[in-house]
């Protein structure tokens, strides 16, 4: 008999829409040594099954606002605690940056009694961050805010993802996570066409000024 596959939550900032498209194949590839579930904002409450993993997206108008991540938080919770009652609880929680869904990977892992992984999706020490901001007050407030919260969220983490090496050489003190791995996020392929030329640019993330847009 195949042993029992950890058990994964995936938690994801919002909105995300065309679901399918963004999520499958990660999913189809991850639910080979993995299950568990992936929660989200979207336009629409819905639930589907990709492989092992139960997509739970949570329908907001305001999806940046703080009643939707109160909502995310509570449906989430409510999740967890729906696994643990049927004798399959979470092992590990991911969050996908170490910001708000940081936080609330915290909490949810601390009430559930489970591991925290956080990927650490920017640089928050670098001012190139925080150039779309004009009052250099804003600027190093914004910083200031960012970064303690970072520092908070890791210190309860047992595992982060980094994109680079020195990725949190400004926390000099923080050794309190045991696995620490780099790479790059994940990129489905399978949507470039070699040999094909289009007349288009991609601009992806921010902050925009410093990629030339004003």
């Amino acid at each position: 008999m195949n042993a029992e596959k950890p058990r994964v939550l995936l938690l994801f900032p919002g909105p995300k829409y065309r679901i399918r498209s963004l999520f499958q194949e990660r999913l189809i590839n991850l639910s080979e040594h993995f299950q568990g579930a992936l929660v989200t904002i979207s336009g629409n409450d819905e639930r589907l099954q990709i492989g092992r993993f139960e997509v739970l997206l949570i329908g907001s108008d305001a999806p940046t606002s703080m009643k939707s991540t109160v909502q995310m938080f509570r449906k989430t919770n409510e999740l967890m605690r729906l696994y643990k009652a049927q004798g399959k609880p979470i092992d590990l929680v991911v969050a996908y940056d170490p910001l708000k869904i940081g936080l609330m990977g915290v909490l949810l892992a601390k009430l559930n009694n489970c591991r925290l992984a956080v990927e650490v999706n920017g640089d928050f020490a670098s001012d190139a961050n925080y150039l779309d901001y004009k009052s250099a007050l804003k600027r190093r407030i914004k910083k200031l805010a960012m970064l303690l919260t970072e520092w908070f969220v890791l210190r309860f983490a047992t595992g982060a993802k980094l994109l680079f090496d020195r990725q949190l050489d400004h926390f000099s003190r923080l050794t309190s996570i045991p696995v620490v791995r780099v790479f790059p996020d994940y990129v489905d392929l399978s949507n470039f066409k070699p040999g094909v030329q289009l007349n288009k640019i991609l601009v992806a993330g921010f902050p925009f000024k410093i990629k030339g847009f004003l």
